[in-house]
Formats: C-alpha cells, sequence, structure tokens
C-alpha cells in the first residue's frame, strides 16, 4: 500500500462501491473499549456511522446512522470524522452525538428492542491513533478470486478521551484499524434492525464478560 491510499479514492462506477475506515481498541486499565466506523457509499446516496463502546460499568453504547452522502471527499458524516495526521501512521479520530446505553449487551440479540426501550444521552469520542507496525493487505482472497479487494489493516496505539452523559474517562490502549474501498454489497449479512450484521453481532456479550 502506499501513503497516499490511507487518503479516500475516485468512486468507482459500480453501484456499491463503498470506501470504510473502522478503529477498534480496549483499555484494560480504564475498563473501557470499542469501535468506530464511518463509510461512504456515494453512489447510493448515504453513508453509514457506528459507534460502538464497551464501558467500565458493563453496559454498551450504541449508535447506529445512514446519512446522506453524495461524494467520497472526506470520512466526515452525522457528528463523526477521520482524519489523516500523518499517512498510514496518525489519523485522529472523533464523535459528538447521541449514544444509546444499553444495560445489558447481551440484549442486543434482538436490537429493535434493546436499542428502543433504553435511554440516549450524548456521547464525546476524541482518538489520536498511531500505527505500531507496517499496515498489511487483507483482501480476503480466494480461488475464485479477492471477496473485498483494496483493504488494509494496522496495529495501533490510542489516546484520548471518552465523554458519555457528562462522564469523562481518559482511555490509552491498543487496537486495530481497517481502510478499504471498492464494491462491497453486504446484502447477505444485512440485518434491518441495526446495520450489517457483523456490527450488531460485535454489540452483543455474553454475561461473562461483563465488567462490573
Amino acid at each position: 500500500m502506499r501513503p497516499e491510499d490511507d487518503y479516500t479514492h475516485p468512486v468507482g462506477p459500480e453501484p456499491h462501491f463503498n470506501e470504510s475506515m473502522y478503529v477498534h481498541f480496549n483499555d484494560p486499565v480504564a475498563r473501557l473499549g470499542g469501535f468506530l466506523r464511518i463509510a461512504n457509499r456515494p453512489n447510493e446516496g448515504r453513508g453509514e456511522v457506528t459507534v460502538c463502546l464497551f464501558l467500565p460499568d458493563g453496559s454498551l453504547g450504541f449508535s447506529y446512522a445512514r446519512p446522506e452522502v453524495t461524494s467520497n471527499e472526506a470520512f466526515d458524516s452525522a457528528g463523526m470524522a477521520f482524519r489523516v495526521r500523518e499517512p498510514l501512521r496518525h489519523l485522529d479520530v472523533s464523535y459528538a452525538g447521541p449514544l444509546t446505553l444499553v444495560a445489558d449487551p447481551a440484549a442486543m440479540d434482538d436490537p429493535r428492542t434493546a436499542l428502543g426501550g433504553s435511554p440516549t444521552v450524548e456521547a464525546v469520542v476524541e482518538l489520536a491513533v498511531h500505527g505500531i507496525a507496517p499496515v498489511f493487505d487483507h483482501s480476503f482472497d480466494t480461488d475464485g478470486g479477492s471477496f473485498a479487494p483494496n483493504h488494509y489493516e494496522q496495529p495501533l496505539s490510542v489516546q484520548g478521551r471518552i465523554v458519555v452523559d457528562g462522564v469523562e474517562t481518559a482511555v490509552g490502549g491498543h487496537g486495530l484499524r481497517d481502510h478499504s474501498w471498492g464494491p462491497r454489497s453486504w446484502q447477505g449479512v444485512c440485518n434491518e434492525n441495526g446495520g450489517s450484521g457483523d456490527v450488531v453481532s460485535s454489540a452483543r456479550r455474553p454475561a461473562s464478560g461483563h465488567r462490573k
């Protein structure tokens, strides 16, 4: 991958052209982790913005939006932004907006009920993301070709702060990020209640994983 690949790319002709970035992290000291994802699907006129935070009291903070997006100039919509500060080395990731607090993450087996019956508060996420190893290609190649071309990942460290309903927590930990672009169709794994199936399943946590 080239340094310029860390920025957005020209939109292809495919109806399902998608470009996305994703960061997940865990801070065992703060007992807080989660992931943030942003995607542009300009040929469909929409984007996708997901926040999933596993909070120190064992609850889940979750937000999912499909904002109107008609270009691929930047990752900046619905209160979330991914900004490249130094290609393949440093990103700033931020979010400011609503977050629904689900007391029992296992309730996300039924996301419509879990999210509909839980309170929504305001949240702020500000993270400095630094690569701690080179990026590596991860395009899911098979005998029939690549399932997801133009896809790379990178181990990372993260420093920043997260504010949930006025309570601020400093975070510092490690995780992984990815960046992909090209035609993507998730119709085989879509879940109408909360976006793609992988997003909803990632928001579940068995009772043994709760942090009390």
